[in-house]
């Protein structure tokens, strides 16, 4: 039987070191510092849609190939054909409730080139050009606003600029024309402002034999504006320090302790263990035969024995040799005896063996 102190230790183990875990846990969570969060209200107030779009003709050089002279959107086109490019931008703000709506928007290109035949390469030259300079505007307590603006592209004067840098430097380039038309929308609505980007990209590739334009943006954006967001301020931003302090002392402690009581355990399972193995392999040495593989017990019926001297007389009045099998390493081991009907077990653990 177990001692009393044994126990009491095994009742410390399973309740009180877990509760002093979920104590440490519930200082330290109630006293880490904080800090302010700021979470929005998710009421929308208001909310507005910006429509993208553009569309563009490509004008060719003189040449007695193509009937036509403009060529419509969406085809290949052979580069050195192109004479220039006329994009137009519509651009439409469209709002759930009135509001005022102040712009500014203009168009740029820009010019950039990447060595060819390079893969991961990046720009090794890039040029802004303002095709139309800045404008301001606004619409005051509207529920939309639009724009629609063009831009000629000279393609050839684009051209023949990367064939002359290609020529002076002695280096094969990729170069794309990123035109952009740039909006930059403040909204008012409820006394609550804010300012909105957008762009209307088309990418033009330059000199590439046969060159095929891309639209670079997203044709539909919703936004919104929600009601003011409100602070969540901890009641007492100061944490205790001398409460989060022990907290973790307890938590380290009370894990510490069940590592080493555990490991201690483990221990001294394997030393009791050895002790009654080799108590039993002493004392009846001349009875018993160890073996490595366990014996082979056929349609025997088992007789598991509790008491080790009862296995010891079974042995004695059967003048038959014990059988020791450890069956796990360092842990627990059977001792046999085989008659012709029956066979004896007594299994040797740690606990304390059991004898007359």
């Amino acid at each position: 039987m177990k001692k009393k102190g044994e126990n009491k230790k095994i009742k410390f183990v399973v309740f009180l070191v877990p509760f002093f875990i979920i104590v440490g846990l519930f200082l330290i969570y109630f006293n880490l510092p904080k800090k302010e969060i700021d979470k929005p209200n998710m009421a929308i107030l208001f909310s507005y849609t910006a429509n993208k779009k553009d569309h563009y003709f490509v004008h060719l050089k003189p040449n007695p190939f193509y009937k036509e002279e403009v060529l419509s959107e969406g085809l290949e086109y052979a580069s050195s054909a192109i004479d220039k490019v006329v994009v137009n931008f519509d651009y439409n703000i469209k709002s759930s409730s009135k509001a005022n709506f102040n712009y500014t928007y203009d168009i740029k290109a820009e010019l950039t080139a990447k060595p060819k035949n390079i893969e991961g390469s990046s720009d090794i030259w890039k040029r802004d050009f303002a095709l139309q300079n800045q404008r301001t505007d606004q619409s005051l307590n509207v529920d939309s606003y639009s724009l629609n603006e063009e831009a000629e592209i000279d393609y050839s004067y684009y051209a023949d600029l990367v064939r002359n840098y290609e020529l002076d430097y002695g280096l094969a380039i990729n170069a794309v024309l990123k035109v952009k038309f740039n909006i930059a929308t403040t909204v008012t609505f409820d006394n609550q402002s804010e300012i909105y980007n957008d762009v209307i990209e088309l990418d033009i590739p330059i000199n590439n034999t046969v060159t095929k334009f891309s639209k670079n943006y997203e044709a539909n954006k919703i936004k919104y504006i929600y009601e003011q967001p409100k602070n969540i301020v901890n009641d007492d931003k100061t944490p205790n320090y001398f409460l989060l302090s022990i907290g973790i002392s307890l938590v380290v402690l009370s894990i510490a302790f069940l590592i080493y009581y555990y490991s201690n355990t483990t221990i001294n399972y394997k030393q009791k263990y050895h002790k009654n193995i080799n108590y039993v392999l002493k004392e009846y040495a001349e009875l018993i035969v160890t073996v490595t593989n366990k014996p082979n017990l056929g349609k025997l019926k088992k007789m598991h024995l509790n008491i080790l001297d009862d296995l010891i007389d079974v042995a004695e009045q059967q003048h038959q040799n014990i059988i020791h099998w450890e069956k796990e390493k360092d842990k627990e081991s059977d001792l046999y005896v085989i008659t012709n009907d029956y066979v004896y077990i007594f299994t040797v653990t740690s606990k304390e063996l059991r004898e007359k």
